[in-house]
């Protein structure tokens, strides 16, 4: 049995935790007024010494409380036992007892084990004030609180075949011996369920409960308190669609969020785009005479190059396109014509050398979701992408993106975008181009009204995140087209009708964020806290931790201390862990949650984060 138990016992003991002599009232103050003076009840709480000992203070307060309930259940007179357990309870102030009432006196020790519930868990025995003496359940020489005299009130309570004269002096030891029927018949049973109430740290006056004749103790009932993932306080955190909390990162916004912006010369569209991490390879859409089907090689502002500048058209003429990118030192364009679904031009940037390489299978319309003639090409430095905005030709009902291995241009997974689980599943809508960059694919779409919308969708699981719009000013300065350097973890956007290039930052997270739930309530009655419960995507370096604080009142959480499962120096780092006791009794709590990224370039900032949901709490009353 745990220590918590071995202070129990002192409740739990056969001669009664609390004994008390009854004190007769005093003379009368003048021979000519008959003034009857409370009475004092002296008694000690006796806890046998061996199991004192074992105790400590952070198992079980030190002082337990002694109270004298009235017939309305209100408390008219306490005390609370000095540090060796005796104490005096003075009923001569404002409170005069009336003679031939009855008062139930309560003995309340609050426990502070890991299952306690730092609540209150009580005995007691009836009194009677006949003017000029108290009676009790135990007799009139000496008050006994103890699971027998508990027994006897608790029926009495519940049982209107008990009178309350009924009671008195039925209680010996632990015997309860009375000719009421009910008593006898009852007296022994609830006896027993006290004694086990007290061993297992409940309140047996609030748990036991006659139902159908028989007397039983409540079951537990278990409480969760389910964390609002979208609400609370975030520091470096961000909300997302699905209801996860994550880092927040950079959001790729031309226009918006611009790092830089150019005008090229001597071009008349930036609408594609390519980057080999020093200079960006651009082609306009259309086939009109004014627009070069070469490709235009143009300064990224990296590699000893000047952002925006044109360092002149590159390889041969070549069909008009509405996808291509670069890898391994070759330009790779979607070849255009009917015949050509799987075809990619392959462009050599040193020589210019072209040949054409296929791709098994072949990729998808960007409209239907079918194998057709693809659109989209993009690339993250290790695979290429193609996709469209629609699934099985479904409409605007989500993305699908294939994926392929650059090498041997062969499929490697295909996956359904569909936005499961957000306010904004199944939908999609009309996009110019997609990019990549190792974690998100981004799509670009074409809006009304002057902006145009931005999805990031995760690859790992499909799960749309966020979506966020971009200012447009179509024809002059509207991005259309994007490309992700994953040299220098940039994004890089052009323009359909004009020669703007936008640079936006890449992938970046700060080095840590938090957030804070909004105030739980776990009700009524003093919770015992069992488990903290939480799922995150913590990998290659992330870390998720996280702390709870606790008060009696939502106001006082503001000034209560964060702790992990054994103090405020640690956190909790795996679900279903046990909570942390300290918080044991309190209604209202807080979870907060510390994030790091793992970094994959320091140079770059290129970084990825964890993620965190569903949080909740269980606890019993």
């Amino acid at each position: 049995m745990k220590h918590r138990a071995f202070i129990l016992s002192a409740l739990v003991a056969t001669s009664g935790v609390i004994g008390c002599a009854l004190v007769p009232p005093s003379a009368p103050q003048a021979p000519d007024i008959a003034v009857q003076v409370a009475p004092k009840l002296v008694g000690t709480v006796a806890f046998p010494e061996a199991r004192e000992v074992a105790a400590t203070t952070t198992e079980i307060t030190q002082r337990a409380t002694i109270a004298l309930l009235d017939t309305a259940n209100q408390t008219v007179a306490a005390t609370v036992t000095d540090a060796a357990g005796a104490f005096t309870l003075d009923v001569s102030g404002a409170f005069t007892p009336t003679p031939g009432s009855y008062y139930t006196l309560e003995a309340i020790k609050t426990l502070k084990s890991a299952t306690s519930a730092g609540t209150a868990v009580r005995m007691r025995t009836l009194l009677h004030w006949s003017g000029t003496a108290w009676n009790s359940c135990s007799g009139a020489v000496t008050l006994a609180i103890s699971p027998a005299t508990t027994a006897v009130a608790l029926i009495r309570a519940t049982q209107n075949s008990v009178t309350f004269a009924e009671t008195m002096g039925v209680v010996t030891g632990s015997t309860i011996t009375s000719a009421n029927p009910t008593l006898s018949a009852h007296g022994a049973n609830v006896r027993e369920l006290v004694r086990d109430l007290l061993w297992r740290d409940l309140d047996p006056v609030a748990r036991i409960a006659l139902a159908n004749g028989t007397y039983a103790p409540l079951p537990e009932r278990t409480i969760v308190a389910s964390a609002n993932m979208g609400t609370g306080t975030f520091d470096g955190t961000v909300s997302l669609l699905d209801g996860s909390v994550q880092l927040k990162g950079s959001l790729p916004r031309p226009r918006a969020e611009s790092e830089a912006t150019a005008s090229v010369t001597g071009i008349n569209s930036t609408a594609i785009l390519a980057s080999d991490g020093v200079h960006l390879y651009s082609k306009p859409w259309d086939a009109s005479s004014a627009n070069p089907r070469t490709w235009t090689r143009i300064g990224s502002g990296y590699g000893g190059t000047t952002f925006g500048t044109n360092y002149l058209s590159y390889g041969p003429t070549m069909d008009t396109t509405e996808g291509g990118t670069f890898f391994g030192g070759f330009i790779f364009q979607i070849q255009a014509g009917i015949g050509n679904n799987g075809k990619l031009w392959r462009m050599n940037v040193v020589n210019g050398a072209t040949d054409s390489v296929t791709v098994s299978p072949p990729m998808l319309n960007r409209s239907t979701g079918l194998q057709d003639r693809g659109h989209y090409l993009a690339t993250d430095g290790t695979y290429f992408y193609n996709g469209a905005y629609s699934i099985n030709n479904g409409g605007f009902n989500g993305y699908t993106l294939r994926v392929y291995d650059p090498s041997t241009r062969a499929l490697l997974r295909q996956i359904y975008l569909d936005g499961a689980n957000t306010p904004l599943a199944n939908t999609s809508y009309y996009s110019d181009s997609i990019f990549v960059d190792g974690v998100y694919m981004y799509a670009f779409e074409w809006m009304d009204g002057g902006i145009a919308r931005l999805r990031r969708y995760r690859l790992a699981d499909g799960q749309l995140e966020v979506e966020t719009t971009v200012p447009n000013a179509y024809p002059s300065d509207g991005p259309l087209g994007g490309t992700f350097d994953w040299v220098n973890n940039k994004f890089f956007f052009g323009t359909h009708l004009s020669t703007i290039l936008h640079r936006t930052a890449g992938r970046t997270f700060p080095t840590s964020g938090t957030w804070i739930s909004t105030p739980m309530d776990m009700g009524n009655g003093a919770p015992v806290f069992k488990r903290l419960n939480f799922n995150a995507v913590a990998v290659n370096g992330q870390t998720v931790r996280l702390q709870i604080r606790s008060a009696g009142s939502e106001v006082g959480l503001a000034g209560a201390v964060w702790y992990g499962p054994t103090g405020t120096g640690d956190s909790y780092a795996v679900s279903a862990a046990s909570i942390n006791p300290i918080h044991n009794g309190d209604r209202w709590v807080q979870v907060r949650a510390t994030l790091a990224p793992a970094i994959q370039n320091a140079t770059t900032g290129l970084a990825t984060t964890p993620r965190l949901y569903g949080v909740n709490l269980e606890a019993i009353r």
